[in-house]
């Protein structure tokens, strides 16, 4: 029923099922639940959406940052220039 409110929205084809596993193995079983689920939960009613944000999703080093922007950088200079 909710498939067919959207089927008019969305673009539909024929696929195997192998393929649709292979891009999404979670169709035939669930993933791990990460590390600190059962932390996070415990404390969502104990601090401020704003301070999980910050206890669980951390920003990044900035050396790590910076690593990650030049590295995406020379992809893609290297992708142009290999073709």
């Amino acid at each position: 029923m909710l498939f067919e409110s959207v089927a008019d929205k969305v673009a539909q084809c024929d696929s195997k099922v192998e393929y649709a596993i292979a891009g999404n193995p979670g169709i035939v079983r669930s993933s791990n639940p990460h590390p600190k689920r059962v932390e996070f939960f415990a404390n969502l009613d104990k601090y401020s959406l704003d301070q999980l944000i910050k206890m669980y999703c951390p920003f990044p080093s900035p050396l790590k940052w910076a690593y990650t922007r030049v590295r995406g950088l020379l992809g893609r200079i290297k992708r142009k220039v290999v073709g």
